[in-house]
């Protein structure tokens, strides 16, 4: 499983991080804490995706920690974002 998340940098779009099995499956509007380059940030989940194949998959950086089990941001905010 995949999920696109929206990160703290205002110049990035969302970025695609694979959920580990050992990991919650996120929910959109949970924050996660993934790797962004040299450092380590809270994001927003804003879509869970299936996944995509082929060494693509392979290159793609696991999330490192899911820190809501419920949304924390609410699913109207969400939408407004992806909008």
């Amino acid at each position: 499983m995949f999920v696109r998340v929206a990160v703290p940098v205002p110049s990035l779009d969302l970025l695609t991080y694979r959920v580990p099995d050992d990991q919650p499956e996120p929910v959109a509007g949970a924050r996660v804490v993934v790797p962004l380059g040299p450092r380590v940030v809270t994001g927003v989940v804003v879509d869970v995706t299936a996944a995509p194949h082929g060494a693509l998959a392979d290159a793609i950086k696991p999330i490192r920690r899911t820190l809501d089990a419920e949304p924390f941001v609410p699913p109207d905010v969400v939408a407004l974002a992806r909008w």
